[in-house]
């Protein structure tokens, strides 16, 4: 397992500046590389947020599940959720 923060195409990018062509490529690769597809997702397409306010809120998909193709064989139903979760913020007690 790994966290690399990355992302696989633009579009799982919103927000200010577009990710970089080289850094979406060497992530590419480096899933190529290892023999690993991503299994796509249902729900969400973004699962993280900087929680800026507009025009700076930066939106990207960076949680995803990757299995090399015998293990999709093995487990074909598998299917990855984003479940959006919102956490309270800035509530003090009393309120």
């Amino acid at each position: 397992m790994e966290d690399f923060n990355e992302i696989l195409h633009q579009h799982e990018k919103s927000g200010i500046a577009a990710r970089a062509t080289w850094q979406i490529q060497a992530f590419c690769e480096c899933l190529s590389d290892c023999n690993l597809h991503d299994l796509g997702c249902h729900g969400s397409l973004f699962t993280w947020c900087n929680c800026r306010e507009s025009p700076r809120t930066v939106r990207e998909r960076l949680d995803r599940a990757c299995s090399n193709t015998a293990w999709a064989a093995l487990f074909p139903a598998t299917q990855v959720s984003h479940c959006f979760i919102e956490l309270g913020r800035g509530i003090e007690e009393g309120d």
